[in-house]
């Protein structure tokens, strides 16, 4: 299993087990309860895994702060990787069947950097059910300059971290601890010299505890052989949960289906723990997953280079921790090969509410075959890896081996009939019918006329729902840790604005044009200006401009275009990224004014990209508000009553563009609006709260 969907999945519920196919010792050992003697000894191990805080590992390891991450006295670096540590279970201790008051762990993991100026040591952490906290022994250097080292401070055992969703899971091998969220106590605050602030959010702690049951005398010899025998096999609740019942077997795989597995293990996982519900014509049969042909396509086998599938797939677990949903796959050829493709929306890890990624690739292809057998074709891969996307969807991290898809559709030389054009479904969104531009112009309500004089009035009416934006701004503070942190005297950065005003902690970017529906209250606004940010002498450069925010009701995103560089100083031109997603707690229009304002706004797997991997997807930005004054986007000739239909930037345009959604957003370009936001070198934090 990888380590990262072990944290996943094993944090949220009991018989994780079973997860990638082996069975604990505690299991085997427990396997028949029937042939152990009354006296037996359980004993217990197990492992809390727990990286701190990401943004803060990622700037302590980068070029600005060349520091390492150590481990030691119980306490280790999983493959080398300093991203997070495992601390194991303290000896001696046992929990019964309900939840424990505490779990100690030991081991010490220590934190240095700038030469040794930044200097933080953790140990022997204890999660406290009876205060919902994590408590840690802590030492560190108080802040006394960029370059001069501080009085090292023993702090003790405190309080360091504040808990919320803290529940123990039993099961029949021992019992799984997770976390919805951890944010940092005043202790701790001050533990970290007080560069983190009282609040701040820390990576999720989680735990996986295993118990082993061993019998203290002697059993019965007639009954050697048996208990032998028993040890050797999973046990019987653990069998059946990875089976399959035979009513979740009896859905048959449509014709013309793509047929994909996930993962083989994954899919022994998700029998024995989750809910899982179809739409749109997939199916489970409880062996893969399975997409009917979408309709409509011409596919030539000569010349492949496309095949979608419909549907969409619900996976739910443990009470919602666990909630992926994937939808509308396609196989598709690139310029790097085939890759698989589906829309797909997943809760992170470390809680809250479920992302929508949009289209992303999950998997590249490789090793394809095409073969025709009863009037059906079957294209097939020899392997399939998982792509970067995958992690944040499924949990497997990139470069994992994944169970290669099946495509199949039958042999045809005419086309099925094509459906009315509509927007791909996209998990978790509404959906707006975009009506295709006209081939004729309509002649059943107007007659030409070869003179002025003898020209008649065709019918006219101007849809006002249907709107553009003449004027607007944005209000956006993108993350406040991070502008605090460019004007420290860490980074001793500075920014530069172009056509953006500053107001209190917020950018403001005018708006350019857009368009509104008021009736499904779904669209798409355009803004200009950037933003320049540097710091370190150079190495923070980091420019955004053009923000889009799209919004589909009481959901959106936000679209910008950035420039940047890494943590080495590499310099990189990110280009227009879906950088975030928000929820509104605000969309409402009155006397043709719209405001839009965000109860919470998150970054997406494609903005993480954009700031190098230094915040992880999910992770909390700056709400905004957004402004605009609406005016209807097609007019009425009053002596001809000709309708002329104006685009989201008030040009005329022979068709009525002003049917919005996120759909608009492939149109910008040329628009000078851009897109995208917040980027790459987001250089974080020597200890300060930069992330």
């Amino acid at each position: 299993m990888s380590s990262t969907l072990k944290e996943r999945l094993l944090a949220v519920g009991a018989g994780v087990a079973v997860l990638l196919g082996g069975l604990s010792a505690g299991a085997a050992a427990n396997a028949d309860e029937s042939v152990q003697s009354d006296a037996t000894t359980t004993t217990w191990d197990g492992t809390l895994t727990w990286g701190l805080k990401a943004s803060f590992i990622n700037y302590l390891t980068s070029k600005i702060a060349n520091g390492t991450v150590t481990a030691t006295d119980g306490a280790a670096l999983p493959n080398g990787q300093q991203s997070a540590a495992d601390y194991t279970l303290a000896p001696g201790q046992q929990f019964g069947e309900g939840t424990p008051d505490e779990v100690q762990f030991q081991g010490t993991v220590q934190y240095t950097g700038h030469d040794g100026v930044l200097d933080v040591t953790l140990s022997d952490p204890v999660i406290d059910f009876s205060a919902n906290v994590l408590k840690v022994t802590v030492s560190s250097r108080e802040f006394a300059g960029a370059t001069t080292l501080g009085d090292l401070v023993n702090y003790g055992e405190i309080a360091f971290a504040s808990l919320t969703g803290l529940k123990a899971t039993p099961g029949e091998d021992g019992m799984a601890i997770s976390v919805s969220s951890a944010k940092l106590t005043e202790e701790g605050a001050q533990a970290f010299a007080g560069f983190y602030k009282e609040g701040e959010a820390l990576d999720v702690p989680t735990a996986v505890l295993t118990k082993t049951v061993t019998e203290t005398t002697p059993p019965v010899e007639s009954e050697t052989t048996e208990q032998a025998e028993t040890s050797e096999k999973p046990s019987k609740a653990l069998e059946q949960s990875s089976t399959p019942t035979e009513e979740e077997t009896t859905q048959a795989i449509p014709r013309e289906s793509l047929s994909w597995q996930v993962k083989d293990t994954f899919i022994g996982y998700i029998a024995a723990h989750a809910t899982i519900s179809e739409t749109g014509g997939a199916v489970y049969n409880g062996d893969t997953f399975a997409f009917p042909l979408a309709k409509g396509q011409t596919l030539d086998v000569e010349n492949l280079s496309s095949i979608s599938y419909t549907g969409s797939v619900n996976l739910n677990a443990y009470g919602g921790a666990l909630d992926i949903t994937f939808a509308n796959p396609t196989v598709e050829k690139t310029a790097d090969g085939w890759v698989l493709t589906a829309e797909s929306v997943s809760k992170p890890r470390s809680g809250g509410e479920p992302v929508n990624y949009g289209r992303i690739a999950l998997a590249s292809l490789e090793g394809m075959s095409v073969e025709e057998s009863d009037g059906l074709v079957s294209v097939t891969f020899a392997s399939a890896q998982a792509l970067e996307g995958t992690s944040n969807v499924f949990g497997y991290a990139a470069g994992t081996d994944l169970a290669a898809p099946v495509a199949t559709f039958a042999v045809s030389s005419e086309p099925e009939p094509t459906a009315p054009a509509t927007q791909a479904t996209t998990p978790g969104k509404e959906t707006t019918t975009k009506p295709s531009k006209p081939t004729t112009q309509p002649t059943s309500t107007e007659t030409p006329a070869a003179t002025p004089s003898t020209q008649q009035k065709t019918e006219c009416t101007v849809d006002t729902t249907k709107t553009r934006v003449t004027s607007g701004s944005l209000s956006w503070g993108l993350k406040s840790s991070f502008t605090s942190y460019i004007t420290s005297s860490i980074a001793n950065g500075s920014w530069t604005l172009s056509g953006v005003t500053r107001d209190g902690g917020a950018f403001v970017f005018p708006a350019t044009g857009g368009t509104f529906d008021t009736a499904t209250r779904t669209g798409t606004l355009y803004f200009s200006g950037s933003v320049h940010f540097t710091g370190h002498d150079g190495i923070l450069d980091l420019t955004i401009s053009n923000p889009t925010l799209v919004v589909n009701g009481s959901t959106g995103s936000v679209y910008l275009t950035v420039k940047g560089s890494d943590m080495q100083g590499n310099k990189v031109d990110v280009g227009r990224v879906n950088f975030a997603n928000g929820s509104f707690s605000t969309v409402s229009v009155s006397n043709g004014a719209l405001s839009v304002s965000a109860s919470s706004v998150t970054l997406t797997a494609a903005g993480a990209q954009a700031f190098a991997g230094f915040y992880s997807a999910g992770q909390a930005l700056d709400n905004l508000n957004a402004s605009a004054h609406l005016t209807a986007a097609s007019s009425c000739d009053p002596v001809t009553g000709e309708k002329t239909y104006y685009d989201a930037f008030g040009n005329v345009t022979t068709a009525d563009l002003a049917n919005t959604g996120a759909s608009d957003v492939a149109g910008l370009a040329a628009a000078a609006a851009g897109f995208l936001l917040l980027g790459l070198a987001v250089v974080a934090m020597r200890r300060r709260a930069l992330l």
